[in-house]
């Protein structure tokens, strides 16, 4: 089988999901470009190597520029009722990077504590494992597996487990559903399974109505996977579904980097994608999201919850040591008479420990009310970072002027 390598080229930093139907300042903000197609490196036909290792961004890993007891504001940009874009924001720097949802497909992950593979959750993408020990077998694809164009398949159950925990949790607690949908990458090649890949949709082009969202565009088709440790990384071999010649194929290295959570691969285009700031340097994500309908793990065994896709979703960096929880008051007259007495002595009495906050939805959706299609102005949101800084934060807003969504905005502090 012919195979081919992908080689990594100096990679740039960017300065970084919705169904159709929605479900179910001292201001300072750094102003950046929307990217076309994130960042990308270009592949080669070679023999089989380990690639270079990632050029550093020339940032350190986790540092503060913030000033104590100062009104931020920060308008992530999402990019419209399309919400083409994932924003990373780091609250240390109040720095946003921003990157096209539909640049990556698989996630790999860095660490050295596990061998995990995660889907880009914000194009509706699933996964199922097949019984098929040769990857050059043709392999049907599974409209059952299909998730989100307009909130249609409203019945996949989560022990399908056709997704990764929305938690963002790798190992599963016993419950069917939970942990990631492909399997830990095991040591031995042959207890690696093939999978069929439902590759999501793309960005949809078309603006809906004022006040609406349009997230999901064409089906991106069908592929199937296997992926084995390689070294102390990764080695992925793909194809179309329905294809068997060796030409056909694509066989990729992938290395970690212990700098980021993750190292972020195209598959059409065969290539690495910088998605994410390294692990330190950024603390949520506003981006969509393909989750269960109630998405606390505890959950995942109710036969009432299922998948389903979400726009306007803020994930927080659990891998990265980023932790929040909520308050929640009478109304927003409440929530603005408590928000300026909100101190760190305060922050500091949460046990951030607690392993319910071990959870990257525990942000969300909970900062918007859908049902009646407002935000949720009694809250008060508070992030503890991987340098021990506390935040505090307001929700101001998920509209623009026009009432068009997709703007989202918030204000927060470093509390002293």
């Amino acid at each position: 089988m012919k195979k081919f390598i992908l080689f990594i080229s100096a990679i740039s930093m960017l300065a970084t999901v919705g169904c159709k139907n929605d479900e179910d300042t001292n201001e300072v903000k750094k102003t950046l470009p929307t990217p076309d197609k994130g960042t990308v490196t270009n592949t080669a036909a070679t023999n089989e190597t380990s690639p270079e290792p990632l050029p550093d961004d020339g940032k350190a890993n986790g540092y503060t520029t913030v000033t104590p007891e100062t009104r931020y504001v920060i308008t992530p940009n999402v990019g419209g009722p399309n919400e083409p874009n994932q924003v990373y924001v780091d609250l240390s720097t109040k720095e946003t990077f921003v990157v096209k949802r539909d640049a990556w497909d698989l996630a790999f992950y860095c660490g050295n504590d596990d061998f995990r593979v995660v889907l880009n959750a914000s194009l509706a993408m699933t996964v199922k494992p097949t019984n098929n020990d040769k990857l050059e077998t043709f392999i049907q694809k599974d409209e059952n597996m299909i998730v989100g164009k307009d909130n249609t398949n409203l019945n996949m159950p989560i022990a399908n487990h056709y997704i990764d925990e929305p938690s963002g949790l790798f190992r599963g607690n016993g419950t069917k559903g939970t942990g990631t949908a492909i399997a830990q990458i095991a040591e031995r090649d042959q207890d690696n399974k093939i999978y069929l890949l439902n590759m999501g949709y793309t960005v949809s082009d078309v603006e809906p109505k004022v006040g609406g969202v349009n997230t999901l565009g064409d089906h991106r088709g069908w592929k199937k996977i296997k992926i084995v440790r390689h070294e102390q990384g990764y080695k992925i071999t793909y194809a179309d579904h329905n294809v068997s010649r060796p030409d056909d194929f694509k066989t990729i290295i992938v290395k970690k980097d212990p700098a980021y959570n993750f190292v972020f691969l195209n598959l059409s285009t065969g290539n690495y994608v910088r998605v994410q700031p390294k692990k330190k340097n950024w603390d949520l994500c506003f981006t969509t999201y393909t989750s269960w309908r109630g998405a606390n793990r505890e959950q995942a065994g109710n036969p009432a919850n299922g998948v389903a896709f979400f726009p306007d979703i803020v994930t927080v960096n659990i891998h990265g040591g980023t932790r929040n929880t909520f308050f929640k008051y009478t109304d927003k007259e409440e929530r603005d008479r408590r928000y300026p007495l909100y101190t760190k002595e305060k922050a500091l009495k949460v046990n951030f420990n607690d392993e319910k906050y071990n959870n990257q939805m525990y942000f969300g959706r909970v900062w918007r009310d859908p049902i009646n299609d407002k935000l949720r102005d009694d809250l008060i949101f508070v992030v503890k970072d991987n340098n021990e800084n506390y935040f505090k934060i307001k929700m101001l807003g998920y509209k623009n002027d026009e009432g068009k969504r997709g703007y989202p905005s918030f204000e927060y502090e470093l509390l002293k």
